[in-house]
């Protein structure tokens, strides 16, 4: 299951026909713009200083409490929940991680039913959630009309389909509607983290990740470029074949 709706490919495909300008450059700070000619889509300048980094334009704006030390390097890199984490904390923002709440609310249903019915069920777990999911619901539908099970079964369905399309899908939300369910459940918002990066802070930061790797890759290119070419002088020596002592030819 995707975590983001935006990906580094997505952002590196809306950004095929940028170009990249160096406006500004000291031996503290460094400006550029990433931008595509005679488009302003996309287009933000990245300034890079001693206390700090900044990308703002098109995109949005991102500050980041990190400077030039890090530099393009860190902003290349590709751990998102680094690249986040040194984001100012003003700039930060967290949505509901949807995939991981449904996947506690799975675990928790799997842990009663391992409790109070443990030669009632086996699922697989190398399928896909979605597919565990629907199995889940499936099996609990069917046995319903298990006198001992039925009303429980019912309200774990219920529980199980409602995580999956809460009214308030907010972080908040989700912890209001966990701790509605602490006794069905027997799982409440502090067994684990129900946050994740938000999906548009991500956005930029991928849009940003691009033009950094895209500016490094040209600074390495330009080096090799301009690098003199490596020249070996034999003459009349021969190598002898031990270590990298060479030895002059016999007279």
């Amino acid at each position: 299951m995707q975590r983001f709706k935006m990906t580094p490919e997505i952002a590196a495909e809306r950004m095929k026909d940028h170009q990249y300008t160096l406006l500004a450059k000291t031996e503290a700070a460094e400006v550029w713009r990433a931008q595509k000619p005679g488009s302003s889509a996309y287009a933000f300048e990245l300034a890079i200083t001693p206390r700090g980094m900044a990308a703002y334009g098109d995109i949005g704006s991102l500050v980041w409490e990190v400077g030039s030390a890090y530099g393009l390097k860190f902003l290349a890199g590709t751990d998102d929940d680094y690249v986040y984490n040194k984001l100012d904390h003003r700039v930060r923002a967290e949505e509901l991680d949807q995939e991981h709440l449904v996947e506690a609310v799975y675990d928790s249903i799997l842990e009663l039913l391992d409790e109070r019915a443990p030669e009632l069920i086996w699922l697989g777990r190398n399928t896909p959630l979605p597919e565990r999911v629907a199995e889940l619901e499936a099996w609990l539908q069917g046995n319903t009309a298990l006198e001992a099970h039925a009303g429980q079964f019912a309200a774990l369905v219920v529980a199980l389909r409602a995580c999956q399309n809460l009214e308030d899908d907010s972080v908040r939300g989700a912890r209001d509607w966990l701790t509605e369910h602490y006794e069905l459940l027997e799982v409440g918002d502090n067994d684990f983290d129900l946050g994740r990066p938000c999906s548009s802070v991500m956005r930029d930061i991928y849009m940003v990740r691009h033009a950094a790797q895209q500016i490094l890759a040209a600074a390495e290119a330009s080096a090799a470029a301009a690098a003199p070419p490596v020249e070996y002088a034999y003459g009349d020596h021969q190598y002898t074949g031990f270590g990298e002592q060479w030895n002059r030819k016999p007279t």
